[in-house]
């Protein structure tokens, strides 16, 4: 992408087989206006992008500018009918360091548990700054939800960042790999 256009559908990195054999790729023609661009490479597909280590570009008049990373963010909820979302500020690429708030409000019926992803609390409201692309999901649970005592082993619904667990055990039972809903529900 420059400056938050397509500037090219696909480049194709040839595979060398191995992490420790490098190679230089095809160049591809991109046009720059005069003055700073925003030059960004982003995936298209859960894969992500090739292993690359730099990027060279040649042409008269350009020089680097000072930059700072942008990352993008992506919230979104478990139960979209537990409640509402929210976050300031809402931008398509988010500089290093911004500060950005994400607020969550629970539907009747329902209460908040949670942020989980790759930043997580317990607060509704929480406030962190970007330091690499984010995904947060508010995690809404139904009024009544509780803790199983019957549950024998140990599960759990995010990672352990201050956030509480919700399905727990301890009896050290057999462990399970679910790979559908229907095995998770088993």
């Amino acid at each position: 992408m420059i400056n938050k256009e397509t500037a090219i559908d696909t480049a194709n990195f040839p595979h060398t087989g191995t992490w420790t054999n490098w190679t230089i790729s095809d160049s591809v023609d991109v046009f720059l206006e005069a003055g700073d661009n925003m030059i960004r490479i982003e995936a298209y597909n859960p894969d992500g992008t090739a292993n690359y280590d730099y990027i060279v570009f040649l042409g008269t008049g350009i020089t680097p500018a000072d930059c700072t990373p942008s990352y993008t963010l992506t919230v979104d909820q478990n139960f979209p009918e537990g409640g509402i979302i929210s976050y300031t500020p809402v931008k398509d690429y988010y500089d290093e360091g911004t500060l950005v708030t994400l607020a969550a409000q629970s539907a009747p019926g329902y209460f908040f548990q949670s942020w989980s992803g790759d930043v997580t609390s317990v607060n509704p409201v929480f406030t962190f700054w970007i330091t690499r692309n984010i995904n947060a999901t508010a995690l809404f649970l139904p009024n009544g939800t509780a803790m199983d005592s019957s549950f024998i082993g140990y599960a759990t619904i995010q990672d352990d960042q201050g956030t509480p667990y919700l399905v727990i055990g301890g009896a050290l039972g057999d462990t399970v790999s679910a790979m559908t809903y229907a095995d998770l529900k088993n």
